[in-house]
């Protein structure tokens, strides 16, 4: 994730919870910046916007880090799991990694590095043909 891209993250969140950011120095603001980077730019954008949109639609107070996270590492697996739910492309070994999101789901570390790799190879394919994995918070997640 990009810092730009966070920023605009943040900005959904300062719109949807003006209460929180009401008093928010520019530092202060700077450092929420910092340390949101630091615990989720392991994250995909798309991940990131998609739990920060369930948030927004579910949450009435602006949430902590921990609940974000936790978020983030449920869209995560929703995530790579619809990568191989929308490729058309016959992947062989499709029913052994959507086996391995759930498996590594359950895990404190989340999905590892190789999983995501293996995965994220189909992601580009996707986009090409305009699958959008973003839904902001709605039920239908392709265009």
């Amino acid at each position: 994730m990009k810092q730009t891209e966070l920023i605009e993250v943040i900005f959904l969140l300062k719109v949807a919870y003006p209460y929180y950011f009401k008093n928010m120095s520019k530092v202060d603001l700077t450092a929420l910046q910092k340390i949101y980077y630091q615990f989720f730019n392991k994250y995909h954008i798309v991940v990131f916007k998609n739990a920060i949109a369930d948030v927004i639609k579910h949450e009435k107070f602006m949430p902590s880090i921990a609940e974000i996270y936790e978020k983030c590492r449920k869209k995560e697996s929703e995530f790579f799991k619809k990568i191989l739910l929308y490729s058309k492309e016959d992947i062989p070994n499709k029913k052994y990694l959507d086996d391995m999101i759930d498996w590594y789901g359950w895990q404190e570390n989340g999905l590892s590095d190789e999983l995501k790799t293996e995965i994220m190879s189909y992601y580009p394919k996707l986009i090409s043909r305009n699958v959008l994995l973003l839904d902001m918070g709605g039920e239908n997640d392709s265009n």
